[in-house]
């Protein structure tokens, strides 16, 4: 996971709005290349996202990303414990 390369703590507020604005002072740990390639894909998610809005209605969306951000917060965790 890019945000763990780069120890970025994205569950955080206001901090994927920062690392879309392309502030790398977000980052526990140096890594220019994980960074770029992850803003980048949170860019093309929140365009995504508004998509499937139109698509599937707020509600489902809002369901399926809990899901993911459940997901990302076990992944976390178990980085976290490894380390």
């Amino acid at each position: 996971m890019l945000s763990i390369a780069c120890k970025v703590e994205l569950m955080e507020p206001g901090i994927v709005e920062r690392v879309i604005r392309g502030d790398e002072t977000v980052c526990g740990r140096k890594n220019g290349q994980a960074f770029r390639k992850m803003r980048n894909h949170l860019m093309a998610f929140f365009q995504i996202e508004e998509r499937a809005i139109e698509r599937i209605g707020a509600e489902d969306v809002r369901d399926m990303l809990d899901a993911v951000r459940d997901s990302m917060r076990k992944l976390r965790a178990r980085s976290d414990n490894e380390t």
